[in-house]
């Protein structure tokens, strides 16, 4: 199987530049659920957001921008979906509190816990692992 991915990744690697990002604008074949336009829109909005403010905030001096409300709730859906294995993951109880959209917690109640406050996007870049510049209020508790 990895050999199979290593010979998938030399032949993307080999395209000419157009190529490639015709196949990109292409979107994802039938069997793939990203063909299906509402799991598309979110898996593509987390992966270019995210990658996009990668390179805006490798610069000296930025600030986080003002987007539109749709993007943030699109974004706050992303994060309720992410919050479990995020939990998981850290093995505490986690709570984000985005402003305006609505608060969402998962783990092990009694846990050592987690709170994340911050506004949609931000959030999303923290549960993505951009901890270094995701502008988000971190607070911790012990375990009861």
């Amino acid at each position: 199987l990895q050999e199979r991915a290593a010979g998938a990744e030399a032949e993307l690697t080999a395209l000419p530049w157009e190529q490639l990002v015709g196949r990109v604008a292409e979107g994802a074949p039938v069997w793939n659920p990203a063909s299906w336009g509402p799991v598309d829109r979110l898996m593509n909005t987390a992966e270019f957001l995210v990658h996009h403010e990668d390179v805006r905030r490798a610069q000296p001096g930025w600030e986080p921008r003002d987007l539109p409300w749709e993007l943030h709730s699109r974004c706050f859906a992303l994060v309720k979906a992410m919050i479990l294995p995020a939990s998981l993951k850290s093995g505490t109880h986690l709570v984000v509190e985005a402003p305006g959209f609505g608060t969402t917690s998962a783990g092990r109640t009694g846990a050592a816990s987690t709170t994340l406050r911050g506004t949609p996007v931000e959030l999303l870049l923290r549960l993505f692992g951009r901890d270094e510049h995701a502008r988000v209020e971190v607070s911790e508790s012990a375990a009861d």
